[in-house]
């Protein structure tokens, strides 16, 4: 599978949280860390990493596994305002 490198914003457009909820499940203190990268002050993410598709499969619940599907999905476009780029790449 290809991985891309995301940053912090782009996890969260994808997730649907606020920013601020990614930093927060990037610190140690959770019981369970996003798996991330550490660039000096920079948190970055390895889209479409096992490690990563294994974290957001921990937090399904009644849902399908998301294996081989969510995490192809990276989003490109480094300065999303929306999220309208993601409705036509989960289209094709």
């Amino acid at each position: 599978m290809d991985e891309t490198i995301i940053d912090t914003k782009a996890l969260s457009v994808y997730l649907q949280v606020p920013e601020s909820w990614v930093r927060e499940y990037v610190r140690t203190r959770t019981s369970d860390p996003i798996p991330h990268l550490r660039l000096g002050k920079y948190v970055r993410f390895r889209w479409g990493s096992p490690e990563l598709t294994a974290w957001l499969n921990r937090r399904l619940r009644g849902a399908k596994d998301l294996t081989g599907f969510c995490l192809r999905v990276a989003p490109k476009n480094r300065n999303h305002k929306s999220e309208e780029h993601l409705k036509g790449e989960t289209e094709q």
